[in-house]
């Protein structure tokens, strides 16, 4: 929804819209490097960035600016909707990762498929502990038995053989 959001209100075409308070949020999915990137099939305004943006100090502009200034370059620069690049979602879990490492040669859709079709499976639990993955094993409380307190003496001799020098 986020992304939805942010793209209405890139291309009202309202210069004095406010900006969303939900793309403002600390835990927002839309960032600066986001931004930044939606523009690279644009190659004059791909360029401008670049040249002025291409450094650490992104990551420490205000969202509010950033977002001003990027409205103002759809304006300045003609953007339309359709010279923004779709970014797919991709998750980012141990099951992807392993799956990446050991099959270089499959784009990243085609393992997000293939752990789409893993996690529908029955046995999907051996596959992951086929993998080295383990899910989180729910403790069961054992209750404790009343025992006896044993002396020092009694458990050693319980448990071990004892021989008298």
């Amino acid at each position: 929804m986020p992304f939805k959001t942010f793209s209405n209100w890139l291309f009202d075409n309202n210069p004095k819209s406010p900006i969303p308070k939900i793309l403002l949020n600390y835990n927002s999915p839309i960032t600066n490097i986001y931004v930044i990137k939606l523009f690279m099939k644009h190659s004059q305004l791909n360029s401008y960035l670049n040249r002025y943006f291409n450094n650490i100090g992104l990551l420490y502009l205000d969202k509010e600016d950033l977002f001003l200034f990027a409205k103002q370059c759809v304006r300045d620069f003609n953007i339309k909707r359709k010279d923004i690049p779709y970014f797919p979602y991709r998750r980012k879990d141990k099951l992807f990762e392993i799956l990446r490492y050991r099959n270089p040669c499959l784009k990243d859709y085609d393992i997000q498929h293939f752990c789409n079709i893993i996690d529908k499976l029955d046995q999907k639990d051996s596959i992951y502990a086929s993998l080295g993955i383990e899910k989180k094993i729910e403790k069961k409380k054992i209750k404790a038995k009343k025992t006896k307190t044993l002396s020092y003496k009694s458990f050693l001799a319980k448990n071990f053989t004892i021989a008298e020098v």
